[in-house]
């Protein structure tokens, strides 16, 4: 999508690109070594796309969501036992997230009032990845 976004954001001389990338890119567990990789790789890819188009006056951040309430995350927790329990049990805000709360933190990053916010990776997960647990 970048490839095909910036020439004419480069001609513009401004813009944002928004990555979606997950909390996997930083934390992880068991079994889940290619969507880490994908998205670890799409972190990486960020910061330096960022350097890249920087001199373009074009801004290129990622946001890494938690447990957002989503069909894919329903299918998860309704073919593990108790699994939406011990979710819930590890977020420090006690609630998963909505679309809504991760497209908020999307169009901030796409806004002008992120316009010094640049190769960013923004955490969206409920406080799930400051813990040690």
């Amino acid at each position: 999508m970048a490839r095909a976004v910036l020439p004419p954001m480069i001609e513009a001389g401004h813009g944002a690109i928004v990555n979606i990338a997950s909390i996997h890119s930083h934390l992880t567990t068991a079994g889940m070594f290619p969507y880490a990789a994908a998205k670890s790789g799409l972190v990486g890819m960020t910061r330096s796309l960022a350097l890249d188009v920087a001199p373009h006056n074009i801004r290129v951040n990622a946001v890494s969501p938690g447990f957002i309430a989503t069909d894919l995350l329903e299918e998860f927790f309704d073919t593990i036992p108790n699994a939406r329990e011990s979710a819930l049990a590890v977020h420090p805000l006690g609630r998963i997230g909505t679309p809504e709360d991760v497209a908020e933190v999307v169009c901030f990053l796409a806004s002008r009032a992120a316009a010094f916010v640049t190769g960013a990776n923004w955490s969206v997960d409920g406080g799930l990845g400051i813990r040690y647990a």
